[in-house]
């Protein structure tokens, strides 16, 4: 049954490190390697569109990995969105996203809503990820599994940057992405 807490991945981001893919768990490793859209990539994979459930929207403090790839200090002032992104009632990816109070990308992520963040990154030719998606785990605790996910950094021509999270649900792992997803 779909749950959507508050705040799912309050827990999760404080204890969250970089991998090398080849690390990540072996079902996690075709969904960190989509070039294109996760949500696109899960309609794909699951033949529903998913949906979006908001779980969280407003300031919150970067995490230490969050500040070194978005080159800043830990001390500024965060933006943060936390979405589950569902098919039925299954929650397949938990995904945040942050950017610095003042940047100027911040209007559009709080007027998303419902809507994936994918339909502006990937129809806005001035979205640019600089680099591939790297692969992230959530280092697992007495009472939950380890969680294997990626981070993209998104960066706009016009100035603004997005630091994206997505985590893989194991539901999610019971799926195959297509090779190609743009």
């Amino acid at each position: 049954m779909r749950s959507s807490p508050r705040r799912p991945l309050r827990g999760v981001v404080g204890k969250v490190h970089l991998l090398p893919e080849r690390l990540a768990a072996p079902p996690a490793r075709p969904w960190i390697r989509i070039a294109g859209s996760m949500t696109r990539a899960v309609a794909s994979a699951c033949g529903n569109a998913p949906t979006v459930v908001p779980c969280y929207e407003g300031p919150d403090r970067l995490q230490p990995f969050e500040a070194r790839a978005l080159g800043v200090s830990q001390r500024r002032r965060a933006y943060a969105r936390e979405i589950a992104l569902c098919v039925g009632s299954l929650n397949l990816v938990l995904a945040r996203t942050v950017t610095l109070m003042q940047d100027p990308a911040l209007p559009m992520l709080r007027g998303l809503n419902r809507t994936p963040l994918a339909e502006v990154l990937f129809v806005d030719p001035a979205w640019r990820r600089p680099g591939p998606g790297l692969a992230l785990e959530q280092r697992p605790t007495p009472c939950e599994p380890a969680l294997t996910g990626r981070m993209c950094l998104w960066r706009r021509r016009r100035g603004g940057s997005l630091l994206v999270q997505e985590y893989f649900l194991p539901a999610l792992l019971q799926y195959t992405p297509a090779r190609e997803i743009s």
